[in-house]
Parts: C-alpha cells; structure tokens; sequence
C-alpha cells in the first residue's frame, strides 16, 4: 500500500513539475491593437511604411539604428518559423538564429564580428581577422546569405512580453531609410 502511495505522489509530482515547466515556457505575448498574422503575412518586402502601418496599425514602439555594411552567413538550417523572410537572399538558406556577421568599415575591411562567428573555424576551417578585405573574406568563405548595406534602419515592433524573462512571439518589420519594407521577422524570443 505504501509503495503504491509513492508511487502515485511521484507521478502527481512529475505532473506537476512538467505543468509547471510548460506554463513558464509558454509564449507570453502582447501584440499592437491592429495586428492580424495574416496581414503581415500577406505584406511583401517594398512596401512603404505607411503602407505597413495600413495594414498592421501602430507599432508598441520602434527605433532607428545607423548599420555599417554587414554580410551575414547562415551556416544551418532553422525552421521555417525562425525567420520568415528578411532582406534580399543571394541564396537559398536560411539564417540561423545568431548568424556569423561581419561587419566593415568605410575602407572595406573587416571592423568587427558578431555572432556566432567561431562557426566559421568549426564549419570551415578558416579564421577571419579583423582588418580582413572584402576579397580575402570572399574567397575564404564565398558569398554571404545576406549583405546589409549602410543604411538607417527603423524597427517596428509589433509583440512585447507580457512579463520580465517571459518566451514571446517576436514580430518587427524592418525599413530602410527611404521607408521602404526590407525585412519581416516572426520568431520567438525571450526577454
């Protein structure tokens, strides 16, 4: 009888634990007042950002950030709800969710590396270093998934977290400076 005790208090406390662990993980998200998945999914890259707007209503906020020229490389693949579609592939791969960066500086050498960028040694057996041109990085690794010209980028973020540490549906439209639609991003995230 005693053990048939425990064995049911462990089952309740294993059911408990994993409602638990699932109820913390759980998507916990806020979206604008207008926002309809299937608006954004019906936008395509170009739009203007009135358009957007239209369509989507008002961001919860946005922000504008200056980008040097950045090439990004996707060295796996995500699945398909990672990223939707962003900016102007020169391939068919997808970006992982910390994609290797390289970023340059107004000579066309390598100022900075962002992300995952160890993936590079790993995957294919070279090193890039700062101060690296254009052309040393071509030929070490070919063309990047995704080149970021410099630009002014406005973010409009359209989910935030219901709570501090929460997972969240994570959805931003990114525009250049002429306000054209550059990137839809859909994933989840955590704050």
């Amino acid at each position: 009888m005693r053990l048939k005790f425990l064995g049911l208090a462990a089952v309740a406390a294993f059911l408990l634990v994993s409602a638990l662990i699932v109820l913390h993980f759980r998507p916990d998200t806020s979206y604008a007042k207008d926002f309809r998945h299937e608006k954004f999914m019906g936008l395509h890259l170009g739009a203007s950002m009135s358009d957007v707007v239209g369509q989507l209503g008002r961001p919860i906020s946005q922000t504008t950030i200056q980008v040097q020229e950045t090439w990004v490389y996707g060295l796996r693949e995500t699945p398909p709800d990672i990223i939707l579609t962003t900016g102007i592939f020169n391939s068919s791969a997808v970006i992982a969710p910390d994609p290797p960066r390289l970023v340059f500086d107004s000579a066309g050498r390598v100022a900075e590396l962002l992300g995952d960028h160890s993936a590079f040694v790993v995957t294919q057996g070279v090193r890039v270093a700062l101060g690296a041109s254009k052309d040393e990085v071509l030929s070490a690794f070919g063309q990047p998934v995704l080149i970021r010209l410099p630009n002014a980028y406005t973010h409009l973020f359209y989910t935030r977290p219901n709570r501090r540490g929460a997972t969240f549906k994570s959805v931003i439209m990114v525009f250049d400076a002429k306000n054209r639609l550059v990137e839809k991003q859909a994933a989840m995230d955590w704050d």
